[in-house]
């Protein structure tokens, strides 16, 4: 998700930090659905906050993670 999100606004970037929360385990053979929303931009890095939750809407993860931009 970090790179995709990365990538989705134009932005070659690779991961520079990433911590995940697992809140509840998943259960086999159901969806997730993804999240993420750029927190802020400063100069060259991305900070990212992602979430995953499933059908009911419970959340099952949430990370927050930095991107550095290697190129536009």
């Amino acid at each position: 998700m970090l790179g995709w999100l990365s990538w989705y606004m134009g932005h070659n970037a690779m991961t520079a930090r990433l911590e995940v929360r697992y809140r509840k385990p998943v259960p086999l053979g159901n969806r997730l659905i993804f999240s993420g929303v750029l927190e802020r931009q400063i100069k060259n890095l991305l900070d990212i906050r992602l979430r995953a939750d499933l059908a009911d809407g419970s959340v099952v993860a949430e990370a927050n993670g930095r991107m550095m931009i290697i190129n536009r």
